[in-house]
Formats: C-alpha cells, structure tokens, sequence
C-alpha cells in the first residue's frame, strides 16, 4: 500500500521533496500504529480512532495534509469505503 501511495503522489504532480515527505509521514503511521498493533493492521483497516490515537499521541504535529492525501489515496483507489472516508475527512478537517 505504501508503494502504491508513493506512486500516487508523484502523479499527483507533486514535488519529488513532498512525495517522499508524505511517504515518510504516513510510514512512521504505520511504523508507530498499525505495525505493532495485535495483529498487525494495515493501512487498508485504518479507522479515525487510529488517526485519533496517533494525532493525540503526537501532540497534534503530525503533518494533517499527509493523512489528508492518505485517505484521499485509499478513496481513489477503492480501498476504503465512502463513509469511513467521510469520517476521516471530517476528522482531518477539525483539526
């Protein structure tokens, strides 16, 4: 999944500077969250009680914009449904 967000930001058209920034951000995600989690989860069963747990954690620095390009990523792409999307965005967005 992450490779294929990686790919998914660069035809974005975004700079090669902020693909790898967004990439690294929601791998930390993984790294931090879902990796250690029993069993480990991927990003295909990220919930906003992850991204919950995982900005309350970080005292709220962690880069909203990656987690935003994340779910819209995971949407595009049909790997999360539309109203788990919605709750994400929703999320992301009060922030």
């Amino acid at each position: 999944i992450l490779v294929a967000f990686y790919k998914w930001l660069a035809k974005e058209g975004l700079s090669e500077k902020m693909q790898h920034e967004h990439h690294a951000n929601i791998r930390i995600f993984v790294n931090d969250r879902l990796s250690p989690a029993i069993p480990p989860r991927s990003l295909l069963s990220v919930k906003v009680a992850d991204l919950e747990a995982y900005f309350s954690a970080c005292d709220n620095k962690a880069n909203r914009v990656s987690f935003k390009r994340l779910v819209k990523f995971l949407c595009d792409s049909d790997r999360i449904g539309w109203k788990e999307t919605e709750r994400m965005e929703k999320f992301l967005k009060l922030q």
